[in-house]
């Protein structure tokens, strides 16, 4: 059973959100309808819900109102946001304790006892928002993914040991994995992620949908491919799978007919919110593939635009960074060289760093059409 970040108006129209313990997303849905809920938005997918939640003690005082909040902040709009909050709710002490704190401060009495923990009243909000914001387990965690999205992996393998044990063992050694593999360690990287094959506590399509991963950051596309499937295979009505195939497929621009068909599948699930924004990042890619470059560019640039809000999240960085290849493509395309330029050079530096030398191979074929000209030379 895993926990799921859920917002809903039940039956007396009263919308709260709250973690929700239920086998997969769709397991969410239903136990929320029988309840008479409606409004039903879902914040965690089933893939986050089994790889990126946090230990509950780092968690300690934020609610999940906080936490579907901070999906938009960075760490200092996080510090800020927990220091308005933590101001109101001791709005009435915090208060008192100013004034009491000014009244000695002027008529320059001695400071004793309660001047000092009227002090530390006004203080503490401060330290628990800094804390929160930049020290935090989740804020180490965020640090390694960052590195990770960047192809930093001496980084992300300095960054481990001290997150183990805080955050879920298979996430961990996931991006572990990977970082093994591009510093030359490829066996210990495959052991690292193969460890997981048999183990009971980690559902199968998971384990599958990570190695997909694995190969895919390793370069071997093929093996990558063939996980993917098997992932999907292991879980067909699971839309978080369905999706990460079809995308796939989308990607390497192979078996498109069933990538459309995986698509309308997904489409037709109720999915989380941070899911139903990738969707048109998915149109853009497939309308590329067709060479219908103007429905591409529409979509991709939809997908920019609702994606945009999450930048500050280090994965959501690197996905906006990817979508701007592929709208440089598509621009490039439609005869609009200078929007071209604009998004390959957002894009290259990125895909040089991580190392996607498949997508960076396409977007420098298409490129050098035009370079000859000198209108994409950076």
């Amino acid at each position: 059973m895993d926990e799921f970040l859920v917002t809903a108006t039940d039956q007396n129209g009263k919308t709260t959100t709250r973690m929700v313990t239920a086998e997969n997303s769709q397991a969410v849905i239903a136990l929320l309808e029988a309840e008479g809920c409606t409004e039903i938005i879902l914040h965690t997918d089933d893939a986050g819900a089994v790889s990126t939640d946090v230990k509950q003690d780092d968690l300690e005082g934020v609610s999940a109102e906080d936490m579907v909040a901070f999906r938009e902040k960075s760490a200092f709009g996080m510090f800020l946001y927990l220091l308005n909050k933590g101001y109101y709710k001791t709005r009435v002490v915090s208060f008192l304790s100013t004034i009491y704190v000014a009244y000695r401060l002027h008529h320059n009495s001695p400071h004793g006892f309660w001047f000092y923990a009227a002090v530390m009243t006004l203080v503490l909000p401060i330290v628990v928002a800094f804390y929160l914001a930049f020290l935090s387990v989740s804020r180490k965690y965020e640090m390694l993914i960052e590195n990770w999205a960047w192809g930093r992996w001496d980084d992300v393998l300095e960054l481990e040991p001290t997150l183990r044990g805080k955050i879920p063992d298979l996430e961990l050694d996931a991006r572990t994995a990977v970082a093994l593999a591009n510093t030359g360690r490829y066996d210990e990287g495959l052991e690292t992620i193969t460890a997981y094959e048999n183990d009971s506590s980690t559902p199968r399509w998971m384990y599958l949908a990570r190695l997909s991963e694995f190969y895919y950051c390793a370069g071997e596309i093929d093996n990558a491919l063939a996980a993917s499937q098997q992932a999907y295979e292991e879980a067909p009505d699971n839309p978080t799978v369905e999706f990460d195939y079809a995308l796939l497929l989308l990607k390497l621009q192979t078996r498109l007919a069933e990538a459309s068909r995986l698509m309308e599948s997904v489409e037709s699930k109720r999915l989380s919110d941070m899911l139903k924004m990738f969707l048109p990042f998915a149109r853009g890619l497939s309308a590329l593939n067709d060479g219908n470059y103007s429905n591409a560019r529409e979509n991709l640039l939809e997908a920019r635009e609702q994606l945009q809000p999450f930048a500050a999240q280090p994965l959501i960085r690197q996905i906006l960074d990817f979508n701007s290849a592929y709208l440089a493509i598509a621009s490039a395309n439609c005869g609009e060289p200078i929007e071209a330029v604009k998004h390959y050079q957002r894009a290259k530096k990125r895909l040089e760093a991580f190392g996607d030398e498949l997508l960076l191979k396409r977007l420098e074929t298409v490129m050098e059409k035009y370079t000859a000209v000198g209108a994409f030379q950076s």
